[in-house]
């Protein structure tokens, strides 16, 4: 193995039980790191690769069996941009959340989530979170009222529970793509009309009541595709 000057290391599709002793030599190189599909579970030694976190960059650890992550990981991953930790087994998303300062791609899809913490809205550099195929029941409205989330681009939240979403999802004034699909939402909040550079909203599969916001004002207010259960005529 090439411990000099390797920046990328792909160990996907392995059956890892240990973290391999070259690998801990590349920890000031080392700027992505791919530990997908490795089955690994709940016994990963996270604070065994802290030193290796310190410089990653983007880390994918999806397709495990992980059910959590410690609040140490943040603290230590601080300059990660992209982390992957979709199809796992996760119960909950570290509540050190906003320790990851340099974070701009958060995939946590197909998971057990319940709830996503507020603390995500602290993330300043945050543009694309996919939360996809979780159980989450509803978003606090602290979520989005933090002017550092207003950097996002791009939410997934289809195939979840959510029930309602807060008024001040409003305050995602670069939010260009809001999924939504297969929820247990009744409307949508009248500040979504404040989503000016909105261009795509999905939101079928939902149980609405008549009409929505966008209903008569989708294309004045910048939407260029609207995908719900059945025709919405705009």
């Amino acid at each position: 193995m090439e411990t000099k000057h390797t920046k990328c290391l792909d160990l996907s599709g392995l059956a890892l039980y240990v973290i391999p002793k070259p690998v801990h030599k590349l920890t000031a190189v080392l700027r992505h790191l791919y530990l997908h599909r490795c089955s690994l579970k709940d016994d990963f030694p996270f604070e065994i690769i802290s030193n290796l976190l310190l410089h990653l960059e983007t880390l994918d650890i999806s397709q495990n069996r992980i059910t959590i992550i410690p609040d140490s990981f943040c603290v230590a991953a601080r300059k990660l941009r992209v982390l992957d930790v979709s199809y796992n087994s996760l119960y909950r998303l570290p509540s050190s959340l906003d320790d990851l300062v340099s974070l701009e791609e958060l995939n946590a899809a197909h998971n057990n989530l319940i709830y996503v913490p507020s603390e995500l809205g602290k993330l300043r550099n945050l543009q694309e979170v996919d939360l996809n195929h979780n159980q989450i029941l509803g978003l606090p409205a602290a979520l989005f009222e933090s002017c550092a989330i207003s950097s996002l681009r791009s939410i997934n939240l289809s195939a979840n529970q959510i029930t309602e979403l807060p008024l001040s999802i409003g305050n995602l004034r670069n939010l260009k793509s809001l999924k939504l699909t297969g929820n247990q939402l009744k409307y949508l909040p009248v500040t979504i009309k404040q989503l000016l550079k909105l261009q795509t909203l999905y939101y079928g599969d939902n149980h609405w009541f008549a009409g929505s916001p966008l209903a008569n004002s989708g294309k004045a207010y910048g939407v260029k595709a609207l995908l719900v259960a059945h025709e919405l005529s705009l």
